[in-house]
């Protein structure tokens, strides 16, 4: 086993990395990520939320600047990938392209940053207080994180617990439950390591065993149905995919692919078929045509025109023993639509990106069937939103259909990271999913979120696995965010009102 450098063991070293605040600050940062996919090892977002909060609890130093130094090394690190997509495919110059991304680090640490000025605000150092304030303020970072501008919820504290048993609140109130709960712990355990006080450790270690005892509930039930499904991920190249002599032939391989499969359900990815529908006709009725004969079910990724061709859509269709069309609704801001262009338009004159001018499909859209099964369906970036999946998603769904191209941000953290939203939407839905992707990662995944099988990436590859069918709602499934919002309602009031009444005794004992 390799040693550390004695540089790193000597004492004063270890003593002036704790002393100093803004290093440390930029150590657990540094280490935040790391709890994420691809690499998912949980306790490092203990270790490094910790850390956070003993800074928020006993720094002297600027809570602002402490925040803002934790998001510029975890979004530093955690999503330098998004120049990919803008340089290699969207004809940016580099130097754009790395600006671009380190705009978009600078803004995301703009979250943590003014939840430690709040914190600092509204509270003293080293007070219950604050002990309980930073989780309130951090959590209402994330939320907002998630809504603004469409909203970027990567790397949000909840995703980082998928294998612990902080998961088993997903049910309860989705993954921003989770980022409380996490948020909530590392401060209680910050606030033991200044009091030196038991009962703060018995909190922290309180909530760990309430979650073991929240994955006895079972939510949900199988119903004993399973599905088979064949996922097909073409492996088409990303420089070539909206080439227009290219396109007729991934057409062709998708169809070639999918010629001899037996299962119920075959899913492409994202535009896999890159034609309009509207100018496919004859090729989307032939296969209709072909599917149904064979009583199977076909579930494509395709663009599609609205009334006229100056809108069109991020669309799936449905064809063979099914029927059906859902358009995304939730689109990727400056991959898909320019938000705010009186102020962004100048962002088109740098990146050319193909299909950039998506419309919004709607919120409720027809209910689609495979089959005798009925699906709730995401593409690509929605499947990053609890709240979007969940306005597909009917009591009566048997399971999740999500289709992607990450081969965007290929050769990235990107695609492990966006697999992982999957399962925490599964757990949330207390569904099934079966998620079809262009170069990776292709799986299927338990309701527990668990992945029962997945395709190697970069490769062309059919997998083939199956989904089991379930009946029941989860409390998020029935009232989604409306959970973790009102109850960060109620835990402020009565914080307000606890502290309220003790300063009331304090001034009258004063008095």
């Amino acid at each position: 086993m390799p040693k550390l450098p004695r540089l790193f063991l000597q004492p004063q070293i270890i003593k002036k990395i704790f002393n100093n605040s803004y290093l440390f600050t930029a150590i657990c940062g540094l280490i935040y990520p790391f709890a994420f996919a691809p690499f998912q090892v949980f306790p490092l977002a203990f270790l490094s939320l910790i850390g956070l909060c003993y800074l928020f609890l006993n720094s002297d130093k600027s809570k602002f600047l402490i925040g803002f130094i934790f998001g510029l090394c975890s979004f530093g690190t955690g999503v330098a990938w998004v120049y990919i997509s803008l340089w290699k495919y969207g004809s940016a110059h580099i130097v754009f392209a790395i600006a671009a991304n380190i705009g978009l680090v600078i803004y995301l640490s703009l979250f943590p940053a003014f939840a430690g000025f709040f914190v600092n605000k509204y509270s003293d150092k080293n007070s219950v207080k604050r002990l309980f304030f930073i989780p309130l303020f951090l959590t209402l970072a994330e939320l907002l994180r998630a809504y603004l501008i469409s909203g970027f919820p990567w790397l949000s504290a909840g995703y980082s617990q998928l294998y612990s048993p902080l998961k088993n609140f997903a049910p309860l109130g989705g993954v921003f439950l989770i980022s409380f709960v996490l948020y909530l712990s590392s401060s209680l355990f910050a606030f033991y390591i200044v009091r030196r006080k038991i009962f703060y450790l018995c909190a922290f270690i309180s909530f760990l065993l309430i979650s073991i005892i929240c994955g006895f509930i079972r939510w949900t039930e199988n119903t004993g149905e399973k599905v088979q499904l064949a996922l097909v991920q073409g492996n088409i190249a990303q420089y070539t995919k909206f080439n227009i002599e290219q396109m007729g032939k991934d057409v062709e391989k998708y169809i070639k692919i999918s010629n001899d499969l037996k299962e119920k359900i075959i899913i492409w990815p994202e535009t896999a078929i890159p034609f309009m529908a509207d100018d496919a006709q004859d090729l989307l009725a032939d296969l209709d045509q072909v599917y149904k004969k064979r009583g199977q079910t076909l579930i494509v990724g395709i663009p599609s025109y609205g009334k006229n061709t100056d809108i069109y859509y991020n669309s799936l269709l449905i064809l063979g023993d099914g029927q059906g069309k859902y358009s995304k609704d939730h689109l990727l801001p400056f991959g898909e639509y320019i938000p705010m262009k009186f102020l962004f338009s100048f962002f088109l004159k740098f990146v050319d990106i193909p299909l950039s001018d998506f419309s919004r499909g709607g919120k409720r859209q027809e209910i689609l069937t495979a089959g005798n099964n009925k699906i709730a369906a995401s593409i690509c970036f929605e499947g990053a939103f609890g709240r979007v999946m969940r306005n597909s998603f009917l009591p009566e769904s048997d399971f999740l259909v999500n289709i992607s191209n990450d081969g965007w941000f290929s050769g990235s953290r990107a695609a492990a990271q966006h697999l992982e939203m999957q399962q925490m939407r599964s757990i949330e839905l207390g569904r099934d999913l079966a998620r079809a992707t262009n170069d990776g990662i292709t799986a299927t995944i338990a309701a527990n979120g668990k992945i029962r099988d997945r395709a190697p990436v970069n490769e062309e590859f059919v997998l083939s696995s199956f989904i089991e069918i379930r009946k029941g709602l989860t409390p998020y499934a029935r009232f989604g965010n409306w959970l973790i919002f009102g109850f960060l309602f109620i835990y402020f009031a009565l914080i307000a009102f606890i502290c309220h009444k003790f300063d009331g005794q304090s001034h009258t004992k004063n008095a």
